[in-house]
């Protein structure tokens, strides 16, 4: 009986497992496909809407929230650039205009490091957006950031379903 019983539940176990990577494989692939599809629909509709290029919108959008963040929060990006050799990697799906570069530049230089490099990258998947990296660290704003809440919310609602009741190992 005790066998029986220890066998069930390895069966229950792996199958616990299974499913939480199942989950998570599930999850990674919407984030991805939804993120590229909702980045180009979105895109299209604000451009129909707006009648214009919405890069330097975005680029203004993300100015105003480092702006608005405080000390604390800018400090680690902060340590990072002063390791990465002040250097700060800007990815966007769009081709950033150089008044928008050199806005990005004087802003950055003012409340990070006045030394810092910019490097402009084009990456189309990172969805109507842009972001800042150094050393690992990561801010940036646009459709990635709301598709993590997204993630988040879907997450929480596999974890309420769950047979164990949220646990996953």
């Amino acid at each position: 009986r005790a066998e029986a019983r220890a066998a069930g539940e390895g069966e229950r176990e792996a199958w616990k497992s299974d499913l939480a990577l199942r989950r998570d494989g599930f999850i990674r692939d919407l984030h991805l496909q939804t993120g590229l599809w909702l980045g180009e629909l979105s895109r299209r509709l604000l451009a129909d809407l707006a009648g214009e290029d919405l890069g330097p919108r975005v680029v203004a959008t993300f100015l105003e929230r480092l702006e608005d963040l405080d000390e604390e929060a800018l400090a680690p990006l902060r340590v990072a650039l002063a390791r990465d050799s002040a250097t700060l990697i800007v990815e966007s799906d769009f081709a950033v205009g150089e008044e928008d570069r050199k806005r990005m530049e004087g802003t950055v230089r003012r409340r990070l490091d006045p030394g810092c490099a910019l490097v402009f990258r084009e990456d189309p998947g990172i969805g109507l957006g842009i972001a800042m990296e150094a050393g690992g660290l990561r801010i940036g704003w646009g459709l990635e950031e709301y598709m993590g809440e997204i993630e988040n919310r879907i997450e929480a609602a596999f974890d309420r379903e769950a047979p164990d009741g949220g646990t996953n190992g």
